[in-house]
């Protein structure tokens, strides 16, 4: 048994393959650039933390009450990184 040829197109597709492929390429490569960026706020997020970590390890924090200018400044400037970060993640 002899498979059927399949009918003729009669019509000229509109879009070639080369352009299909730039099409991927390009969605492809601003996922990639998507990634990056919330990577770099997660980095932003963890250096926060670590701000505010130094705060405590320094005796306190302004979460805690009781708080001196060093806690105000350590904890001010974490929950900016963590803002910051969390933008990027969001942005």
């Amino acid at each position: 048994m002899e498979k059927a040829a399949p009918p003729p197109l009669l019509h000229k597709p509109s879009v070639s393959a080369t352009a299909v492929e730039n099409v991927r390429h390009t969605d492809s490569t601003t996922s990639k650039e998507f990634q990056k960026e919330g990577i770099k706020g997660l980095g932003d997020i963890i250096s926060g933390v670590v701000l505010i970590g130094i705060g405590f390890a320094f005796g306190g924090s302004v979460f805690m009450g009781d708080a001196t200018w060093l806690d105000y400044f350590f904890d001010c400037l974490g929950v900016f990184w963590i803002g910051k970060g969390i933008y990027k993640m969001v942005r």
